[in-house]
């Protein structure tokens, strides 16, 4: 331990000496800036093309009227060896001449540490200046306003303003501004922000792990980056967006727009276009889409307000909210929420395990889900409900309503067209039906008021109650009871140990026939009195109480029989049964 603490304190002293001396033995220089500039002028005409090589300098670019390129340079060097300055700033040069279809510019500036001292000094040297010794370059150039340019540079910025041409740029680790240009962009760039205003023109850039800023673009623009913020405003061609974990946000682009990004957030408004949005992860936005919109996202929010023309969203674990969608709508997601309003087509939503509440479809809906509440208001079309352990609710609907359900309530009021449930284990409660309606479920009670076609009821351990019906009553079910008021045709009821009630009958047409029948339950059915009914009631260990003729067969049962009717009234019990007259 003596000997390692002992080596450290004189490598120490060393490396501290070094700091502070040269190679004379006397105090460094103190590291005040030495700097010289460079001109270069030459006559071009218009259209042609300006090449800067690998240049490490802060460059600005300016058009002008003039039909020649200037070139000012300025180097800025810190050391405190002020020979090494010197020997620098004279081996830089600063070089324009002509080159292919234009002139070629170039910053020859040397790698210092290859001038002598390292090969002097060895490594310890050169450590020492590469941590102290410091390099700024600047260039201003003006060229003709309808100049091309290919610019490649590292580390510094780069400014183009009021130039028009083909514009390849390859820029490192330094911010790129182009304002007021035309032409061509085509532009590379990286770990450094990236705008790009009033261009008139196509617009292509590149920039890993940099922001990029668009705005007013005259053409189309293709955008590529990674983990910064992309924003972009008033873009007059199509917009192609490929990012990573980049938050987008941007509004007003008159031809199609095509996101792609990955776990940050996505806000997007007014697309003239085409909307397409592929995300993963993202909190999606978008509003006033004029033609169609397709979205696919997983496990973040997706909002949608207004499209002009058809919107897909495929989504999982996303929560869907859309409003005021011209044409039809599909709608893919998983476990969250999905709020639709206002479609002006058709729509289908197809999810697991998500509540849904749908309002003012202008075509058919077809809803899939399970677990969930589906809620459902103002279909004109028709509506399709196949929810797996779904609690429903259906109102409002122009067209027919077909359910699909299990072990939850299901409500439906005011259908226009016919209404058809498939439960298990559900209650069903139905109103306001305009064609007729078929219930099958289990277990759990159905009422049903003013159907406005036939009844048909297949429920296995349930309890029935049917008010107001216009055509004919088929009810099959057992154990619990039957309840029929306001009938207005045949009535047939199939029950197993289930009390059965008929009354208030408004019309029993010439065709209509009465069959009701069930065991160890009673049965009261009370006729119009007017009715031309041929009676026949059968018990075998209950009481009948009737207003029609009774007597008591050879086998022990208990019969009643009118037989001159046109109308067939038939009740078989093991129970009492009851036969009124109104």
């Amino acid at each position: 331990m003596r000997i390692r603490s002992t080596a450290i304190r004189i490598l120490t002293c060393c490396l501290l000496a070094g700091i502070g001396r040269n190679e004379a033995g006397h105090a460094f220089e103190s590291r005040s800036p030495r700097s010289r500039e460079y001109s270069q002028r030459v006559d071009a005409r218009r259209g042609q093309t300006l090449y800067v090589d690998d240049t490490r300098a802060h460059i600005q670019v300016f058009g002008t009227d003039r039909d020649e390129i200037r070139v000012d340079a300025l180097i800025e060097v810190r050391n405190h060896d002020g020979e090494l300055l010197d020997q620098y700033l004279n081996a830089s040069e600063l070089t324009l001449k002509p080159y292919r279809d234009g002139h070629r510019l170039t910053l020859d500036t040397p790698r210092y540490y290859r001038r002598g001292r390292v090969e002097r000094n060895g490594w310890l040297t050169r450590l020492f200046d590469d941590r102290h010794f410091s390099v700024s370059r600047e260039m201003k150039i003006e060229v003709p306003r309808q100049q091309s340019l290919r610019i490649s540079n590292a580390y510094g910025d780069l400014t183009i303003e009021d130039v028009t041409g083909v514009m390849v740029l390859e820029n490192r680790s330094g911010i790129v501004e182009i304002k007021g240009c035309g032409g061509e962009l085509e532009l590379t760039n990286a770990y450094a922000g990236v705008e790009v205003r009033d261009f008139q023109g196509p617009v292509m850039i590149s920039n890993s792990s940099g922001e990029v800023m668009l705005e007013r673009i005259r053409g189309s623009a293709d955008v590529e980056n990674s983990y910064k913020q992309i924003r972009f405003h008033d873009i007059d061609g199509t917009l192609t967006i490929r990012s990573q974990s980049a938050d987008v946000r941007g509004r007003v682009v008159r031809g199609d727009c095509s996101i792609r990004t990955s776990y940050k957030a996505v806000h997007v408004s007014d697309i003239r276009g085409i909307l397409e949005v592929h995300a993963s992860s993202s909190d999606v936005v978008a509003m006033n889409i004029q033609d169609d919109a397709l979205i696919e996202n997983s496990y973040d929010p997706v909002v949608v307000d207004s499209v002009g023309g058809k919107l897909t969203i495929r989504g999982s674990s996303s929560s869907v909210t859309v409003d005021r969608i011209e044409e039809d709508a599909f709608i893919k997601t998983s476990y969250k929420e999905v709020n639709v309003k206002g479609i002006g087509g058709g729509l289908i939503i197809e999810s697991q395990s998500s509540p849904v509440k749908v309002e003012d479809i202008a075509d058919d809906a077809s809803i899939r889900s399970s677990y969930k509440t589906i809620e459902v208001t103002k279909v004109k079309g028709s509506l399709k409900i196949d929810g797996s352990s779904c609690p429903v609710a259906v109102r409002d609907i122009e067209g027919p309503v077909s359910i699909v359900s299990s072990y939850k309530d299901i409500v439906v009021e005011r259908v226009g067209g016919y209404l058809e449930v498939q439960s298990t284990s559900g209650s069903v409660t139905a109103s306001d039906i305009g064609s007729y309606a078929t219930i099958v479920t289990k277990y759990k009670p159905v009422q049903v008021r003013r159907i406005g076609g036939d009844l048909d009821v297949d429920g296995g351990s349930c309890s029935v109650m049917a008010e107001q019906i216009d055509g004919d009553v088929r009810i099959k079910n057992s154990y619990k009871y039957v309840i029929l008021r306001g009938t207005s045709g045949s009535i047939r009821v199939e029950g197993s140990s289930s009390p059965v009630e008929v009354k208030d009958i408004r019309e029993l047409p010439e065709d209509a026939e009465i069959d009701i029948q069930t065991t160890y339950k009673a049965v009261t059915v009370t006729l119009p009195a007017d009715a031309d009914v041929a009676v026949a009631a059968k018990t075998k260990y209950g009481k009948i109480r009737s207003d029609y003729p009774v007597y008591l067969n050879s086998e022990g049962e208990v019969r009643i029989e009118r037989r001159q009717g046109k109308i067939p009234v038939r009740i078989v019990t093991s129970h009492d049964i009851s036969i009124k007259k109104e």
